[in-house]
């Protein structure tokens, strides 16, 4: 799916550089083109870290929602 490709080279080249510095990471898990939330994995110090809601819907959805508008919404999967 070329949405998908999207998504995962955005993660890739923006997002995860700037989560990785902070120790920890960022992954596409699943899109939901119905509802159009993108499910991601938050890893490292990012797992559970009470920012990173705040970094899901200000960095990553807002980057991501300026490229792709299909994208509505992010959220973490819990682990």
């Amino acid at each position: 799916d070329p949405l998908i490709l999207q998504i995962k080279d955005l993660l890739k080249e923006y997002i995860q550089p700037l989560v990785q510095e902070d120790g920890g990471d960022i992954l596409y898990h699943s899109f939901d083109a119905e509802s159009g939330v993108l499910w991601v994995d938050m890893r490292g110090s990012c797992d559970g870290c009470p920012s990173s809601t705040g970094t899901l819907k200000d960095a990553v959805l807002r980057l991501l929602a300026h490229h792709l508008p299909e994208v509505q919404d992010v959220k973490a999967i819990s682990a």
